[in-house]
Formats: C-alpha cells, sequence, structure tokens
C-alpha cells in the first residue's frame, strides 16, 4: 500500500469539494421538497460529467471513449427527464 501525503492545498481543496458537494445536496433536497425534484435529480446526477471535465483540464487526466459515452448518455438522460417534468 502505497503511503499518501497531502500538501495543505490539497486539504484546502478537499474542505472546499465536501462543502460544495453538501451545498449541492441541501439545493436538491430543498428543490424536492417544492415540488420540482424530476428537474433537481436530473441536474444532480450529471454531476460526474462536471468531475470528469475538471479531471480533465485541471489535472490533465485523459477522457476515455466509455466517459465520452457516459457524458452523452447522462446529457440525453437527463434531458428526457427535465423534458417530461415539463411537459406535465
Amino acid at each position: 500500500m502505497a503511503s499518501e501525503t497531502f500538501s495543505s492545498l490539497d486539504v484546502g481543496l478537499i474542505i472546499a469539494g465536501g462543502l460544495v458537494e453538501s451545498l449541492g445536496m441541501m439545493v436538491c433536497i430543498y428543490a424536492t421538497s417544492i415540488g420540482i425534484g424530476g428537474i433537481a435529480f436530473a441536474l444532480t446526477n450529471t454531476c460526474c460529467i462536471y468531475v470528469t471535465l475538471f479531471n480533465f483540464f485541471a489535472m490533465g487526466q485523459g477522457i476515455t471513449l466509455a466517459q465520452v459515452s457516459g457524458i452523452i448518455l447522462t446529457l440525453a438522460g437527463a434531458s428526457v427527464v427535465a423534458a417530461q417534468e415539463q411537459i406535465h
């Protein structure tokens, strides 16, 4: 098992990420409580897209074909759910 050491910048990024994730969960729960849950959950489930793009642009990690397929399918699914919510 490799030992990992974290710099203070890493710890700051971890804390900031946790705070933003918590805020996102609270906003999603609030949106569900006022009746727009379908759209809120559709947007919440697209978080993998943002993580993949962040890793690509900020961390220099390559994007695989499976990740591109996942991004496309996630956007398509979220669009369908959001469109269905607006129709009703």
